[in-house]
């Protein structure tokens, strides 16, 4: 299940973020904060939020089951 939540940015990170949509394609404000996040997971491995079959999950999660790499 997906949570969401709500996040207040000073006016200036607005702007800042549509010319970021405009210039690169991304879809929207908050397409462009969930990359944002994504490289600042990868940056800090020990968040514990990790890739697995191109999503982010949390490893710390009591649902978390690692994806098998034996063939």
């Amino acid at each position: 299940m997906t949570k969401y939540i709500t996040v207040r940015l000073p006016e200036c990170y607005h702007c800042e973020m549509d010319k970021l949509i405009e210039k690169y394609g991304f879809t929207s404000r908050a397409d462009v904060v969930k990359s944002a996040l994504r490289e600042f997971f990868q940056k800090y491995p020990e968040t514990k939020i990790v890739l697995e079959n191109g999503r982010f999950v949390n490893s710390n999660s009591d649902d978390y089951k690692p994806v098998s790499t034996d063939t």
